[in-house]
């Protein structure tokens, strides 16, 4: 089916596709059956899939096992790493058919693929009529108008609405780096 063009293959529930039957029969198994037979030992969620019950714990537990072979740096799951890795190596294994633009996540392409497509910022504020193609510039938006979840720096505990904004205040604020010399003077910024 991929290489063929055929009719994918519909979940009757939800109406996700899928090219290969075995992909459907576990989607159908573990996300639309509504069975979450293993229980967090932390908190009151369940799960559909054991391992999905065990990465979700080292939330509670704080244990990273997958280490990055280029830096220092831990996670929880094994394609947080994957994705992480990619940075280093500087891999894209995810391109557009109509242009050849490369990703280092499907999600990347996916969005992209929008671009072709008209549909640039499908996705929309539930509280104004802003529009956004990434989840995670929704969500940091949406915090303007709710409030929550407000992020605050380890350092002076200012807190801001968007993690963009949080990380480049650590960056050029707090971290005490001033990577801008003054073309007049020996003042850094």
């Amino acid at each position: 089916r991929v290489h063929t063009g055929e009719d994918k293959l519909s979940c009757e529930y939800c109406s996700k596709t899928f090219t290969l039957k075995s992909s459907l029969k576990n989607h159908k198994k573990f996300i639309c059956s509504g069975d979450k037979p293993f229980p967090c030992t932390f908190c009151d969620r369940r799960f559909a899939r054991k391992f999905d019950v065990e990465s979700h714990e080292r939330i509670h537990t704080g244990e990273t096992p997958f280490s990055c072979k280029y830096c220092i740096k831990s996670f929880r799951k094994k394609y947080s790493l994957t994705l992480h890795e990619r940075t280093h190596t500087g891999e894209k294994p995810y391109s557009c058919e109509d242009c050849s633009k490369t990703f280092h996540r499907n999600e990347g392409l996916k969005l992209h693929k929008l671009i072709h497509t008209g549909e640039k910022k499908p996705l929309v504020c539930k509280y104004c009529p802003k529009r956004f193609n990434r989840r995670n510039s929704l969500k940091g938006h949406e915090r303007v108008h709710t409030g929550e979840d407000k992020l605050s720096c380890e350092y002076c505990s200012k807190t801001f609405t968007l993690k963009s904004s949080l990380k480049n205040h650590k960056k050029f604020i707090c971290s005490g780096d001033k990577p801008f010399p003054c073309t007049f003077c020996d003042r850094r910024f």
